[in-house]
Formats: C-alpha cells, sequence, structure tokens
C-alpha cells in the first residue's frame, strides 16, 4: 500500500512579491462554515467550534460532506476532493482559497468518517438548529482511483491527506488540480509551494519507505512532480510495485547534523534559554561550524564537536570542532556529555587520544599523562574556550557524563585503566576521598566521579568506586545539595554495596555478565551515602540517571527475564529477543524499588538516556530492532522502519501507563542516543542515523545528509501540553509564561503554573476549543466555568492552579486550549496574555 502524507501548511500569507498583481482565479465558493453557540466577549455566540470532521447533516452547503476547521485555517471535503481555506493575519492582502481535486477520479466514490467521536456537534444556522451531529477523526475516501484510497486527517492541527496505493499502482497516475494556484513549483528542499493571492501555502515533502509483505521497510525518495501552474502529481522514481509504500512526515522538528564522514550527536540539553546545546564527534572536515568558532579546522580523524542551535529558527548560533592531530588512531576525539549553567555557559566531557588536544593555561592538567585521556572544558555563551583540562593516569581514562553542582563546581564520572602500577601515572585521587586506592586486577578499569572547581584550575577531589574486576559509571546527576547520583554496571562480584540498600548482593551468575549499580556519594566526595545492585542472573547495564521529586529513574538494558518489575508497571514480563530496555525509579535513600517496567519487543532494546518533568512522567530514549515495539496512547510514528530505529516512549510517574510511544527512525540505522524536556515538555532527542531518508523538517540546521552517517536532532510534542504561542507582552514589556504538567488521564492530577506575571495583579482564564492567530477569548468547559478570576499571589508574580481530579467522561483526543489575560495592578487598563496552552485528553 502507498501512502502519501502530507500535511498542508501556511508558510507565508503575507504580501506577495513586487511583480504585478494578478486577478485571482475563479474558484468555486467553499461551503459556509457553521456558527455554534459558544460565549464570546460580549456574550453573543460567535464562536467557532473544532471537533474534528464534522459531518453535514443539513448544516452546511450540499458540496461539503464533511466540515474540519482549526483556527484561521478550514476544509471541507467534496466528492471529488476538498477545499481548503487560510485566513491571513493582514486584512488587506484577504486568505488563500484552494480547491483540491483529482483528475480522472473514479465515478462514485464513497465517503465515509473514521474514529468516530464520543461528542456530538449542536450548530445554530438561519434560526434552525441541528443537533446531535457526529463528527470524526478522518475522513476516508473508498475508490478514488482503482487501487487507490485518500484519506484526510488532522495532526497537531495540521489537515494532512494521505494516498493509499495498492500494490502494483503506479503513483505517477495520481494526479492533484489545485484550483486557486497561481503557480505551483518545488523548492529546493522538496516541498510544494503553492503561490495565491495572500501567499505561499507548502506541502512538506514525505518521508518514503516500502513495506515488503513480511514487514520489512526499505527506504524510497517520492518527490513532488509540476505540471502546470494548477496540476502536480508525485514521482516515485525507484519503487518496486509489488511492495506496499508508506510516505508520512510529521515532526515539529528534525535536522541532520554533519558533513560528508561518519558524524555523531552523542548527548543534548536544553538551556533555560530554550536553546539547544549538542555535543559528539565528527569526521567531517566540513563539518559546520560557525564563522567565529574557537576551532573552525578539523585537526585529527575525528574531532569532538560542541554546538549551539536554534531550533525555532533551524540556525546554529555556534559551532566549533574540539581535538588534536589522532596520535592514537584507535581511538578518537569523542564529547560524550554536555551541561549548561543558568547563565548559558556550556560544559563538555569526553576523551582525547593525543597530547596536542587544546588545554588552557593554569587548567588542572595542562598536559596529558598518558594514553586516551578524559578532558573537561567549558565555554561562554558565544562559543570561547574559557578553559580547558585533562583528567587522568598514565592509561586510558574516559569520561561518560557531566554535572555542574549548586555552587558552580563541576563533576564528571567515567572509568579508568590506570591502575598506577609499575611507577606508572595512577589515576588522580584526593586525600579523604571514599576511594584512593584502584581495585580491578587483571587489565580491567574502575569508575571514577572527580569534581573540579568551576574554574577549571583546582581538583576539589576525586574518588575511584569499584571491585576487582570490570565498573563503569555511564552517568551522574546532582541534586540541589551538591550529592552525587551515579548509574553504571560491574561484572565484580565485590563491588560496594551498603547494608541496608534496596539489594546488597551481586546477581550475574558469571564474571562476564554484569549487574546495573546506582550509588549516592557525599557532596565532597569522602562518603559513600548509599550503594545498590541492580539486577538478574544474566546482563543488565544501567545508562542514564535522572532526578526526580520522588525519587531517582535509571534507564538501561537487561537480557534477563528475571530482572526486578513492580506488580501494576507497564510491562512486567521479558518481551523477548535478547534485550529489553527498563525504567526503574528508586527511593532518595537507596532502599527500595518505587516502581520498574521493563520496555520492549521480540527484537532487542536498549534504553540510553531519559529526563524527567515536573509531574514526575518518564521520558526516555534508546535503540530499538523490534517491529512489535509497545504502543503507547498516542505515538508519531507506530511502523518500523529500518534494521534499527531510535525510540522515544513516556511513562506516566507510577510507570503503569505508557503515555507515547515512537519509533524515530528511515529505512538504514538510526539510535536516539540522548534526549533533553524543553519548558513546555517536548523532547528535544539527538543522535546518529546512516539513514538518508530521515525525516528532515523547514527550517532545519543543513539542507541534507551529510554522507556516511549524520547526527540529528529533533524535537516532538508529547502528550497533554504544547505551547501554542499567540502571547502579549504588558508594562514593561513583561510577559507571562504559562506552562502545564501532570496528567489528564480521568480523576488524575495535574497543574497550570503561570510565570513571571506582575506580583498581586489578576489572572482571567480563558479556556477554549480551538486556537486563533490571537489570544483567545471564546468557548467554555463544563462543569469549568469558561473564565476565572484569579489573584496572583506577591511573591515573584508565579501561581500553580493544581486540579487533584480532571474530569471524568471527557472523550479522548478531545482539545482544550488554556490561556491567561493578566492586569497590571497598578495601571488597570495594561493587560498581558500568557503563550496559549494546548492539552489533549488521551
Amino acid at each position: 500500500m502507498l501512502r502519501l502524507a502530507l500535511p498542508v501548511v501556511c508558510t507565508a500569507l503575507a504580501a506577495c512579491s513586487s511583480a504585478p498583481h494578478q486577478p485571482a482565479p475563479q474558484v468555486a465558493a467553499a461551503p459556509e462554515a457553521p456558527r455554534v453557540a459558544a460565549p464570546s466577549e460580549d456574550g453573543s455566540a460567535a464562536g467557532l467550534l473544532d471537533m474534528g470532521f464534522v459531518r453535514n447533516d443539513g448544516q452546511l452547503d450540499p458540496r461539503a460532506r464533511f466540515s474540519w476547521r482549526r483556527g484561521a485555517s478550514s476544509a471541507y471535503a467534496t466528492d471529488t476532493g476538498f477545499a481548503l481555506q487560510f485566513v491571513a493575519p493582514r486584512d488587506d492582502i484577504g486568505g488563500a482559497n484552494l480547491l483540491f481535486t483529482f483528475e480522472g477520479a473514479a465515478d462514485g466514490v464513497q465517503l465515509s468518517g473514521d474514529g468516530e467521536r464520543a461528542g456530538r456537534v449542536h450548530v445554530y444556522r438561519d434560526e434552525h438548529a441541528f443537533v446531535q451531529i457526529p463528527s470524526f477523526d478522518r475522513v476516508h475516501y473508498t475508490g478514488l482511483y482503482d487501487g487507490v484510497d485518500l484519506r484526510l486527517r488532522d495532526h497537531d492541527g495540521r489537515l494532512e491527506y494521505d494516498l493509499l496505493l495498492e500494490p502494483g499502482v503506479d503513483a505517477s497516475t495520481v494526479v492533484v488540480h489545485c484550483d486557486g494556484a497561481r503557480s505551483l513549483s518545488v523548492a529546493d528542499d522538496g516541498r510544494l509551494l503553492i503561490e495565491t493571492d495572500a501567499g505561499l501555502v507548502s506541502q512538506s515533502i514525505p518521508a518514503t519507505w516500502e513495506r515488503t509483505a513480511t514487514g520489512e521497510q526499505l527506504a524510497r525518495e517520492a518527490r513532488f512532480r509540476v505540471i502546470d501552474a494548477e496540476h502536480f502529481g508525485f514521482d516515485v522514481p525507484d519503487r518496486e510495485p509489488a511492495h506496499a509504500l508508506v510516505i508520512d512526515p510529521d515532526i515539529t522538528f528534525s535536522s541532520f547534523l554533519g558533513g560528508i564522514n561518519r558524524d555523531e550527536a552523542l548527548t543534548v540539553e536544553v538551556g533555560a534559554d530554550g536553546k539547544v546545546y549538542l555535543a559528539g564527534l565528527t569526521g567531517s572536515p566540513d563539518f559546520p561550524v560557525s564563522g567565529g568558532a574557537f576551532q573552525r579546522t578539523q585537526l585529527g580523524l575525528t574531532d569532538a564537536f560542541v554546538a549551539k542551535v536554534d531550533l525555532d529558527s533551524g540556525a546554529i548560533d555556534w559551532a566549533t570542532f574540539l581535538g588534536g592531530t589522532d596520535a592514537f588512531i584507535l581511538q578518537s576525539d569523542t564529547a560524550s556529555d554536555v551541561a549548561v549553567d543558568a547563565a548559558g555557559n556550556v560544559f563538555v566531557t569526553g576523551w582525547a587520544p593525543e597530547g596536542d588536544f587544546p588545554t588552557t593555561t593554569g587548567a588542572h592538567a595542562e598536559v596529558s599523562a598518558g594514553g586516551v585521556e578524559a578532558f573537561v572544558a567549558r565555554f561562554g555563551t558565544t562559543g570561547t574556550l574559557t578553559w580547558s583540562t585533562f583528567l587522568g593516569g598514565a592509561d586510558n581514562d574516559f569520561a561518560n557524563a557531566i554535572a555542574l553542582k549548586p555552587n558552580g563546581d563541576v563533576v564528571v564520572t567515567g572509568h579508568t585503566f590506570s591502575d598506577g602500577a609499575g611507577a606508572t601515572a595512577a589515576f588522580p585521587t584526593t586525600a579523604g576521598a571514599y576511594d584512593e586506592s584502584f581495585n580491578s586486577v587483571f587489565f580491567s578499569n574502575d569508575a571514577f566521579a572527580s569534581c573540579l572547581s568551576a574554574d577549571g584550575t583546582t581538583l576539589v577531589w576525586s574518588t575511584l568506586l569499584g571491585g576487582s574486576l570490570r565498573d563503569e559509571a555511564t552517568d551522574i546527576v546532582a541534586d540541589g545539595s551538591g550529592d552525587l547520583y551515579l548509574s553504571g554496571f560491574t561484572r565484580s562480584s565485590d563491588y560496594p554495596s551498603t547494608v541496608g540498600a534496596y539489594d546488597e548482593t551481586f546477581n550475574s551468575g558469571t564474571p562476564n555478565e554484569s549487574d546495573a549499580f546506582v550509588a549516592k556519594l557525599s557532596a565532597d566526595g569522602s562518603t559513600l551515602a548509599w550503594s545498590t545492585f541492580l539486577g538478574g542472573v544474566d546482563d543488565v547495564e544501567a545508562q542514564g540517571i535522572a532526578l526526580g521529586a520522588a525519587g531517582l529513574h535509571v534507564t538501561g538494558r537487561t537480557v534477563t527475564g528475571d530482572f526486578p518489575t513492580t506488580t501494576g508497571a507497564f510491562q512486567e514480563t521479558f518481551g523477548g529477543g535478547s534485550a529489553d530496555a527498563f525504567v526503574t525509579q528508586l527511593a532518595l535513600d537507596g532502599t527500595a524499588i518505587l516502581w520498574s517496567s521493563l520496555l520492549g519487543g521480540t527484537g532487542d532494546e536498549c534504553g540510553l538516556d531519559l529526563a524527567i518533568d515536573g509531574a514526575g512522567a518518564t521520558t526516555l530514549v534508546g535503540v530499538t530492532t523490534s517491529t512489535d515495539f509497545p504502543a503507547g496512547q498516542q505515538t508519531n510514528d507506530a511502523t518500523a522502519n529500518g534494521l534499527e530505529d531510535g525510540f522515544l516512549a513516556k511513562l506516566d510517574g507510577p510507570g503503569g501507563k505508557l503515555l507515547f510511544s515512537s519509533y524515530y527512525g528511515a529505512a538504514d540505522n538510526d539510535t536516539a542516543l540522548g534526549v533533553g524536556l524543553d519548558l513546555f515538555g517536548a523532547a528535544v532527542i539527538a543522535g546518529r542515523t546512516t539513514s538518508a531518508g530521515l525525516t528532515q523538517t523547514s527550517p532545519a540546521l543543513q539542507p541534507g545528509y551529510g554522507g556516511d552517517g549524520d547526527g540529528f536532532v529533533a524535537r516532538l510534542e508529547l502528550p497533554p501540553f504544547s505551547d501554542r504561542g499567540f502571547g502579549q507582552a504588558g508594562t514593561g514589556g513583561i510577559q507571562p509564561l504559562l506552562v502545564g504538567t501532570g496528567s489528564l488521564e480521568p480523576l488524575s492530577a495535574g497543574a497550570l503554573t503561570i510565570s513571571g506575571a506582575l506580583a498581586s495583579s489578576v489572572g482571567i482564564l480563558f479556556i477554549g476549543f480551538s486556537e486563533n492567530p490571537a489570544p483567545f477569548k471564546q468557548g467554555f468547559l463544563v462543569p469549568v466555568p469558561f473564565f476565572l478570576d484569579l489573584t496572583l499571589p506577591t511573591f515573584g508574580g508565579t501561581l500553580p492552579l493544581a486540579f487533584a481530579e480532571w474530569p471524568a467522561g471527557i472523550p479522548a483526543g478531545f482539545q482544550f486550549i488554556f490561556q491567561f489575560a493578566i492586569s497590571d495592578p497598578v495601571a488597570p487598563g495594561a493587560v498581558s496574555m500568557t503563550n496559549a496552552l494546548r492539552a489533549i485528553t488521551p
């Protein structure tokens, strides 16, 4: 089956170029939008209800079989196609009115609604009432052509249409007539551009793959084909006619990051400024560094990189190489983790195989002690290198993760082979640290944690951690007191666990298998506050740790069926294959598992990183080979794409429900390595890909795939809340902010929080069903009033509005828009507006 999933997006409804104005083509008038009873500011019935695809039961022009509306966009399904309207943001240029029909379509096309919603629509028009009208998630055209169906659907407020072609049907037989277009063209990035009198309307180029009879997915390239000024079609030049084809773009932001050789984005952090910070490795001399970068030239076969990017504009604020000349060719300069402080300074750690890696005068260790050496570096807000130091002994040392303490000190963790044998330099430890002596034997390694001063000049404290065999720390996080929590794995049966910890005993059966561990170090590195094993009889590794209000969240991989899970967890039993991902929440004192779930299908999974939101929900990323990776209540991509796909999943706070689950990838190998959450809870993920067909949005950081493996960065909105913009600053340019946390599950808890408002001001909450290109002030939700008067507290202009129980009986997929108007307590006529916040019930 061929599926063409094409979002139609108004990208620039603005004044056209200076070319002479031409009269608009004559377009059949679209049916009139229904008017619905919804309170407005003056109490009149002037609102527009958004309820999916509403069936025409007499309230519309008879040509319309279904209607759809989102904000400034509306559409009407007819027997031969659909009409699409955009309202321009300026009154002097009007709007766009387009009619899409399918040339040569079959007679007797059958239209039906798919996914009937529980709610009903009531419309009042010309003194007539039309009540109990059903609405649907999709509209399906059966038999548009021989072997071709059409489906209209709404995705995140955008109209998308899918063309479903059975095997053997040629995609080029589908020809679309776009009545109302002044011209059609294909942009350099592959989008179809439709010029109208009101500006440009675009359709994104589809990401494409074939599905064989056995379920295997093969990458294919799809292109728009412009026939003339009003007609376009589709080309899939390398399609195998016997296979089904899927074409499906839809991600908030996604971009490659790399050049002609191998590149990997190993870690990602979202700063307080909303910018995204990436680090990793690159073998590409044409990696997109910026003009003022610290190091603009690649020095070795592979260098580390650090980058600051703006996902809203697709701009690279700054990016730099970081490396030397690769004296040890079996290892490469690698930036393994990145952290950002409140001021926007960027801290990065990793390892370097050569003595000419750039360090700075006065740093803790300007000269390498030998072998592969860990490093720590700090960049200023504009990408200047403020300090850089080595950290290690004479053998190989690897820093895997970094954390910032409240006092500004920098802590890194990883593993070291530098045992100090034969009078060689040992890994540096400090007097009074928890463990000053190397533990491992048989050419193995210890874990370590080391604290550097904020200016990089002093090793404040440094400790080893391990037993007689392999021990590796993979991640670290600091709490508000500066205490440190580490995750990792060990093959040492004598790894130091503590009395009273959840599991004091090594579980794995042989020295070739590992247990995960989780440990807490005191802020001064002198005490192992607690340490616990986490595992079963076979191999278990912890790869990521995050600190929530109620406990520590850990993810990784397990190949054992007896990994500890808890009753009521989302997945209590092993899914199959050779490994499953796991997510476990430990008590902050390390004495108990609060909840623990596996996550995997019949293939192999590994959880690689995770993040926790304010309500305790866990978002994790990793890699999967399963075609049946567990499906959540909402998804972006429910189908496996290649041999290895990245995955993104979100579990609720107690871990009993999978709120969101999605593959992320294309036809080749893709791995999601890092994840961060922005202010509104959207997931920003980074990783590596060899899939040239990976989804690329516009704007993006670079035009397309660089070659031989690229890094990638993407942003995906996660349920239930997402920011819709539309804010308005008030007195002094102050712009209050509205965010949401928690779940919209029936009878569950959550909160809306205003921040940045003037102290002692009064807020009016508006709740509606749709969004407009202006602050929303209409609609109501029973039993909640359509507005509430609220007085903000005087401390900082913040207000959390907690709801202990979300009302039951609200249909799944129902949309609400929340927005506050905030009045100035000193100048009551001055009003600011928060951003609009969308919430969708699961």
